[in-house]
């Protein structure tokens, strides 16, 4: 079969993995050190020298998300694309699916695993996450990793590839710089296509986003957490390369708006915190309606009664 180009899947990676993760790579024992060097250099040590067995990037995440990612080389492939599989790891950054991988647990997410703790502000937040994956990036990686350490570096080598991310907001901010080097980068920047959520997600890349909103869960089944990976699959089967973000946004938005709304009860529940945090968000990017985020919100698969929203809208206005 003739090939009809080249595509890089990058998908995030997952606090969920196969096999038990030693204490010692938690990063939650090295985001404060002790003995004054750099929580990514102390982080780095032990992923090197800790004394546990390896597993190949792509079988060491577990759950549903992953269990779809794992389909998308092998239906593209089949399609005539030649494919590659990267993961974007918070503990490791850019890695090859054949790269060797120690259990770990390390995230972009909040959490004790965090790789940036307790920082002052969001901005603060974004600008560590930003500089954490810079400073992966200059670290070679794992044995058996193959190519570049970044998607910009990949972009400027091989100009003509379509770049497939699938990940949550909270990642595609985290790489966010990494992202529009490699938009810049390639021959044509709209072959980089980022399938995520649109609450929470960055606008400098807003124009490269395919929106995987709750809606789709109902035309393309599964939970909600694995609709990103889905949405992905879904457009691997029918896309061609090169991929081209404006016309599959708009071709999933029209799937969307065609499908069945999200049932109240399979929305998942989110905390006072989270929910204040999301309407905070919004209401930076410009004056919103308390109904209009609610609706938002609700779009999103999350659920909230609207009193409850209400009370905490009017909290975080206050705020």
């Amino acid at each position: 079969m003739r090939t009809k180009g080249q595509l890089v899947i990058v998908a995030s990676c997952t606090m969920r993995k196969k096999g038990d993760i030693p204490q010692a790579l938690r990063f939650r024992r090295y985001a404060r050190s002790s003995n004054g060097s750099r929580p990514i250099d102390a982080w780095r040590r032990a992923l090197q020298t800790h004394d546990v067995d390896t597993v190949p990037a792509a079988g060491l995440y577990a759950g549903a998300f992953w269990s779809v990612v794992g389909e998308l080389p092998a239906i593209a492939r089949g399609r005539g694309i030649a494919a590659s599989l990267l993961i974007a790891s918070a503990g490791y950054g850019l890695v090859s699916s054949e790269a060797e991988l120690k259990p770990y647990s390390a995230t972009f997410s909040p959490g004790p695993d965090s790789v940036v703790a307790d920082p002052p502000n969001s901005d603060s937040r974004a600008r560590g996450f930003k500089n954490w994956w810079q400073q992966l990036s200059l670290w070679k990686g794992p044995r058996g990793h193959q190519g570049p350490r970044s998607l910009e570096q990949i972009a400027n080598q091989r100009p003509g590839t379509s770049i497939l991310v699938i990940a949550s907001p909270v990642y595609v901010r985290a790489i966010a710089d990494d992202l529009l080097g490699a938009a810049q980068a390639l021959r044509h920047p709209e072959s980089l296509v980022i399938v995520s959520s649109v609450v929470g997600f960055p606008d400098e890349l807003a124009e490269h986003l395919v929106p995987s909103v709750a809606r789709l869960q109902s035309r393309l089944g599964g939970t909600l957490g694995s609709l990103h990976a889905r949405t992905a699959r879904h457009l691997l089967k029918e896309a061609s390369l090169p991929l081209d973000a404006h016309v599959l946004r708009a071709t999933f938005e029209r799937i969307a708006s065609r499908a069945k709304p999200l049932k109240a009860n399979s929305r998942e529940h989110r905390s006072d915190s989270q929910v204040r945090a999301f309407i905070r968000s919004q209401l930076k990017d410009g004056s919103r309606s308390c109904t209009a985020l609610l609706r938002l919100y609700r779009d999103s698969g999350f659920r909230c009664e609207q009193k409850r929203f209400r009370n905490l809208f009017a909290e975080a206005r206050r705020s």
